[in-house]
């Protein structure tokens, strides 16, 4: 062991101090760390939410082109002979189709 001098007093004192600040500091330090990670962890999870939301959005418009293009890719006589056959012979649509003159020839 050393001998007891000045000196040693004040490298023990020196040596203590600096454990003191150390042992001080270390909640704020553990708090400050945790802050950092909660924030950072925060961020990571809005910028996934807007990637996923943009990614989303992309396909559903995707496959709104292609429904519209299959709409618009479809036979249209194709549909117009199915309709005739629906209404051809049927009361209703006969009723309604010279109601419909009726009102189109009144009209000035």
């Amino acid at each position: 062991m050393a001998d007891t001098t000045a000196m040693n007093g004040q490298i023990t004192d020196a040596v203590a101090q600096a454990n003191v600040v150390n042992t001080g500091i270390a909640p704020a330090h553990a708090l400050a760390t945790n802050y950092l990670t909660l924030s950072q962890s925060l961020g990571l999870g809005m910028q996934n939410a807007v990637a996923y939301q943009k990614n989303g959005s992309t396909i559903g418009l995707g496959v709104t082109v292609d429904a519209i293009g299959m709409i618009f890719g479809s036979d249209l006589a194709a549909g117009v002979r199915g309709t005739n056959e629906v209404f051809s012979g049927n009361q209703t649509a006969a009723a309604t189709d010279s109601l419909r003159a009726l009102l189109r020839s009144l009209k000035p």
